[in-house]
């Protein structure tokens, strides 16, 4: 949508959630933030304190969504008509704006290669 609306995809910055969860207490490093310095200036995103993800959560426990999808049947429904054709979907979007400059961050493949996009996401991502 944004892209057909005329965004140039080098505008773009994208990451998947672990990529700066697993990076969180280091701001000086964390390659999203890094990749944020890049566009907007190295002054820039450089918090003094870092909150952790407690704070945020409030201690409360989440079933998982396995726990939440126990009959399989629906799981595979929902993998097979869903989340995976969804999934393709992303990553071919992906490699396209990687192609026309689109930021990845902590992607180091070819932007062409879509199975190590997908791995990317798939390591980074809880999807």
């Amino acid at each position: 949508l944004w892209l057909d609306a005329g965004f140039h995809p080098s505008q773009f910055i994208i990451f998947p959630g672990n990529v700066y969860l697993k990076h969180r207490d280091d701001s000086e490093n964390n390659p999203l933030l890094q990749a944020l310095r890049t566009k907007l200036g190295s002054q820039y995103l450089r918090p003094k304190t870092v909150q952790t993800a407690k704070v945020f959560n409030q201690g409360h426990n989440h079933d998982t969504a396995d726990h939440d999808l126990q009959d399989a049947h629906v799981r595979d429904r929902l993998n097979n008509e869903i989340f995976a054709p969804s999934n393709r979907a992303l990553v071919k979007l992906l490699s396209e704006g990687a192609q026309a400059g689109m930021t990845l961050v902590g992607y180091s493949g070819e932007a062409t290669d879509l199975a190590a996009l997908e791995k990317w996401l798939q390591d980074n991502w809880d999807y």
